[in-house]
């Protein structure tokens, strides 16, 4: 723990005269010390109270001050600093402390000699370099004179992080965003009949899952010429995202009985109204580090075409050849980290809206196992590339923006239907992805179809 002390006097005082003094409250440092001083402030006399009367700038080369101990490149650390002066019994005063692009302020009152001012945070910077400004007020004086004044600036270091792991907890923000597209476009796929067969009776069910809690309805129906429309509803609760799900899709199939047959398919799925948490994890000079959580709302909408062959060898087996493109739309709040002991590096995340391009290439077999058995085995692989990066602002060390590698992934689900009547089948089923960015999302489910 570095502690660094610095001396001042900076007095105000409230009498007839009107008027304003800047000066300079950095002082001759001692390179072979911790500590430095700085030269006496005297601010002239103001019959205006309220009004600011005694001001002075400081930088301060923290690595002059203990040259054996320099800050490494590109770290910054963050200090928390006393702020040590007089207020004559039954005044009020404001002081202002500016610092890394903010300001802090408070009034005072009540203090004796020596007591603590005025506390706060202040960051060396990328440079080294401690820079405030600072700024004091007599609001009033109980008598119609008064006096107040800065006497010593203590500070020790709090905790220091590098710009190498702000700017890696930033990414893992992007790669989140990434990791809830992957892993709801996943979901949405069963919505739209991704583990049916293509040709289907018309028909309604219900699918319930776990891993990703899942619980929805979907329906299959025939418009006649080749084509199809498939769509689905559900609520979900995974890793990081809870809400509502919903899924559509036209298709077209070549009527008919031919060996290959081509089909195409356009479709949507939108999770409107999510409820999302983002975590972030850095150095901050403790044994574990921080880790920090937040909640916002966000929404997601998303757009497909697929085209593809379908070869069916004889009559109890279809496999299904395509390829899938797709544009994914993320929105959510933005939102601010709490400042704390545990989190000095708070981040402001803006909020907006980013776009990912998903490219996949899937196979699907559905064969008929018996009279009252089917099955259909599904797999894809593809890469999403997200378009926008997160933007964020970081204290003590500025705008920083959170951009993901693309993620490489491949889906996986295979379902087994038992005809219970003519009409009515009951399907077990598994369905996942793993990606090298998303990892892995498993989800194990039953269901039931009924058709009509």
């Amino acid at each position: 723990m570095r502690l660094l002390a610095i001396s001042a006097s900076l007095p105000v005082i409230l009498g007839l005269a009107s008027g304003a003094m800047a000066a300079s409250c950095g002082g001759a440092v001692m390179p072979d010390s911790h500590s430095g001083s700085l030269p006496d402030l005297e601010a002239p006399t103001t019959a205006n109270t309220g009004a600011p009367v005694a001001t002075c700038d400081a930088s301060i080369d923290v690595n002059a001050l203990a040259p054996g101990d320099p800050i490494p490149a590109g770290t910054i650390v963050v200090y928390k600093a006393q702020y040590r002066g007089f207020l004559d019994d039954g005044d009020s005063a404001h002081i202002a402390v500016s610092h890394d692009g903010v300001t802090d302020s408070a009034d005072v009152s009540g203090l004796i000699d020596g007591d603590i001012y005025f506390e706060n945070y202040i960051g060396s910077g990328l440079n080294g370099t401690i820079d405030l400004g600072i700024q004091l007020s007599l609001l009033e004086g109980g008598s119609g004179v008064g006096t107040t004044n800065l006497d010593s600036l203590d500070f020790a270091e709090a905790g220091r992080t590098t710009l190498i792991s702000q700017q890696a907890s930033v990414d893992s923000l992007a790669a989140q965003g990434m990791t809830f597209v992957t892993h709801l476009n996943t979901t949405a796929d069963l919505l739209v009949g991704d583990d049916q067969p293509l040709e289907a009776p018309d028909s309604v069910s219900l699918l319930g899952a776990l891993g990703s809690h899942t619980l929805g309805a979907t329906a299959h129906y025939n418009l006649g010429g080749g084509f199809s429309i498939d769509g689905g509803a559900a609520l979900f609760d995974q890793e990081g995202a809870s809400g509502s799900l919903f899924g559509g899709s036209v298709r077209y199939l070549e009527p008919g009985v031919n060996t290959f047959r081509p089909f195409a398919e356009v479709g949507f799925n939108a999770a409107p109204g999510m409820n999302l948490t983002f975590s972030r994890s850095y150095e901050d000079g403790s044994k574990d580090g921080a880790t920090v959580l937040s909640e916002t709302s966000g929404s997601m909408a998303g757009a497909y075409v697929t085209g593809g062959m379908l070869f069916a060898p004889d009559l109890t087996n279809q496999i299904a050849f395509s390829g899938t493109l797709m544009h994914t739309w993320l929105s959510y709040d933005g939102y601010t980290e709490s400042f704390s002991d545990d989190n000095l590096f708070n981040a402001e995340v803006a909020g907006g809206t980013g776009g990912f391009d998903t490219i996949k290439a899937q196979i699907a077999w559905t064969s008929a196992l018996s009279s009252d058995l089917d099955m259909t085995l599904h797999a894809a692989l593809g890469v999403t590339h997200a378009t926008e990066g997160v933007v964020t602002d970081i204290a003590f060390v500025g705008p920083l923006t959170g951009t993901s590698d693309d993620d490489i992934f491949v889906q996986y689900g295979a379902r087994l239907g038992w005809a219970v009547t003519p009409t009515t089948t009951a399907n077990v089923f598994v369905n996942g992805s793993s990606g090298t960015v998303s990892g892995t999302h498993a989800q194990i489910g039953a269901g039931v179809r009924i058709a009509f």
